[in-house]
């Protein structure tokens, strides 16, 4: 049972919001306000409106037929997890609202966009309305980065939105590679993902500019915002599986695996990333 839990809540895909936090969370040491425990918890709630978010996204696919496939394939019954998803979202606000009593109620209104945005994300005025991916880019790249570092700092600059610009790509290039692999059951189910609005040629130039861009925002870091561009440089290293899965999407090569690669890619970048700004400080 435990099993069937962990996959229907895609406990795989947590690495989207552990990067963030952890960027977040470094950023406030460097500035020397930080707190393991208080981290511990903000983490804890991210990863709770993740796992609602991803409940309510199966819910939701299923219900409005978009994914009719999932039906077969799900692990538990769907009245069951509507209501696990309600539980973990009500869990994760019940935290946030802890934290926000106990750090700085200007976290609020962070706290409150978060909330909107794993409610809300399935649906015809968020997802399904061609708002997935920079909604996505939004939420968990300047928002979850801001949003820990106020809460550790009590105090917000524009470091911590300008470092989480390469991570945000990524992950926007997660849910990104997601509709570029769906476009023409997208298209039969009626929705409108981003991919579908701006047409298969523009989105996988989209796709480039995701995946590739952050190297180049990392030489922008490097060299204007940290005392010298070594710590930044180990995320070269994911270039070239970077540059292969773009390489893969123009020659319509492998791109069912296109969102898991992605959100690999994703995960040793932000790894590298934090772990050169911890390191280098």
């Amino acid at each position: 049972m435990m099993k069937k839990w962990l996959i229907t809540m895609r406990i795989w895909s947590l690495t989207a919001t552990v990067v963030p936090i952890a960027l977040g969370g470094v950023l406030a040491w460097q500035s020397e306000a930080f707190s393991w425990g208080l981290f511990a918890l903000i983490l804890l709630c991210g990863a709770l409106l993740q796992i609602a978010t991803n409940l309510f996204n199966t819910y939701g696919d299923v219900k409005s037929g978009v994914d009719k496939d999932k039906m077969a394939l799900l692990l538990l019954p769907l009245p069951v997890i509507h209501r696990a998803a309600w539980m973990v979202f009500v869990l994760a606000l019940v935290l946030a609202g802890w934290i926000v009593a106990h750090t700085t109620y200007a976290l609020l209104w962070f706290a409150l966009a978060g909330a909107f945005g794993a409610a809300c994300y399935t649906g015809k005025f968020f997802k399904y309305a061609g708002l997935g991916v920079p909604g996505v880019f939004f939420l968990m790249g300047p928002l979850e980065v801001a949003a820990t570092y106020l809460a550790l700092t009590q105090s917000l600059t524009l470091t911590p939105f300008l470092f989480s610009l390469p991570v945000a790509c990524h992950v926007a290039a997660i849910l990104h590679a997601n509709d570029l692999r769906d476009m023409e059951s997208d298209r039969a189910s009626g929705i409108r993902t981003f991919a579908l609005i701006i047409g298969e040629v523009a989105a996988q130039d989209l796709y480039m500019v995701l995946m590739l861009a952050p190297y180049l925002l990392t030489l922008f870091i490097g060299y204007f915002c940290c005392s010298s561009g070594w710590p930044v440089a180990g995320v070269w290293l994911t270039f070239p599986l970077a540059l292969g899965l773009v390489r893969n999407t123009y020659q319509h090569m492998r791109v069912e695996t296109l969102e898991p690669r992605s959100a690999g890619v994703h995960f040793l970048f932000g790894i590298l990333f934090v772990m050169g700004l911890a390191f280098g400080h």
